[in-house]
């Protein structure tokens, strides 16, 4: 297993419990123009495009997970279904996703989480993945997913969905099961869809302008932008649902090196990008075509991002 990259989340820091500012909030692409394939496996890289509030290494938020050592000793098990954390009483196993963030349920399908050591190992069974956002210290342990280059192979529960994090180092994938939400009748709780970042919240945030038009601030929408330049809003997506992009973007997987992992699984989580074959394409949504270049996707295609 080789590399696991940075990749921009578009999910509001005012749902964090544990927020970091420390990431530099990109988008993961191979930092060469299309074509010239210069990233190396193993190594992290940076597209330099910017996206709202973006979490730790995964581009995730971190949620609030007590050590399972501490609720009890229960039998319950990382990615066991749950309504509160009083049923994810385990051995690593500590609280339920729908209890461990401050503004929702965030999942639509809520879950047990629990809390781990060691990037990507196994945390509670051969069935986990462990997060740990970039830090060395406590990360948070996932039911794990994975993929070959054309499908998700291993899928996640009820709603959620499968976020690749790394190469499997036989040309697949491993990932974890996230959150993820396209309309309000998927959350519980009275919460609603933020679509943008495919979260349950209690407030939603109503952007003034739609994935695919140009953008300047997070304020705009979800907006994939180099710091004080032009950007083009995006959203979470699953490959292969024609119907979660717009017109003018397609759904790919960001979060690998596409060196590492040339594929696009359908069912996998990804965001809608702006495709491309050469920088000039980028004008058709940002007019700023110095800051942006088209840059290589896992799957063998390219999108628009920003450049170094």
């Amino acid at each position: 297993m080789r590399s696991k990259l940075v990749l921009g989340s578009l999910f509001a820091c005012a749902i964090l419990i544990a927020c970091s500012s420390s990431n530099n909030n990109s988008a993961v692409l191979d930092d060469t123009d299309a074509g010239d394939d210069t990233n190396t496996p193993g190594t992290k890289k940076d597209s330099g495009a910017t996206t709202k509030d973006a979490g730790k290494d995964s581009g995730k938020p971190k949620p609030s997970v007590p050590d399972g050592g501490d609720n009890g000793g229960g039998t319950a098990k990382v990615g066991d279904s749950c309504s509160s954390s009083a049923d994810c009483s385990g051995a690593v196993a500590s609280a339920c996703s729908n209890e461990a963030y401050n503004d929702g349920t965030v999942y639509a399908s809520p879950i047990c989480l629990g809390s781990c050591s060691g990037d990507l190992t196994e945390c509670d069974g051969p069935t986990t993945i462990c997060d740990d956002y970039g830090d060395t210290g406590q990360g948070t342990c996932f039911p794990k997913c994975t993929a070959s280059a054309t499908a998700v192979t291993t899928a996640c529960s009820g709603k959620n969905a499968c976020m690749l994090l790394a190469d499997d180092g036989a040309g697949g994938a491993v990932g974890e099961c996230t959150y993820y939400c396209t309309a309000d009748s998927d959350c519980t709780g009275g919460d609603k869809c933020e679509v943008e970042s495919g979260a349950c919240v209690k407030t939603k945030t109503v952007y003034p302008k739609a994935p695919g038009q140009a953008c300047t601030a997070d304020t705009d929408c979800g907006c994939i932008f180099p710091a004080g330049k032009e950007g083009y809003c995006s959203k979470v997506c699953v490959v292969g649902d024609s119907k979660t992009c717009p017109d003018g973007l397609a759904c790919h997987v960001v979060g690998i090196d596409p060196t590492a992992f040339n594929g696009n699984p359908t069912k996998a989580q990804g965001q809608c990008m702006k495709e491309c074959s050469t920088n000039a394409d980028c004008t058709t949504v940002v007019a700023d075509q110095a800051s942006w270049k088209c840059m290589a996707l896992p799957g063998g295609k390219s999108a628009c991002v920003a450049a170094q």
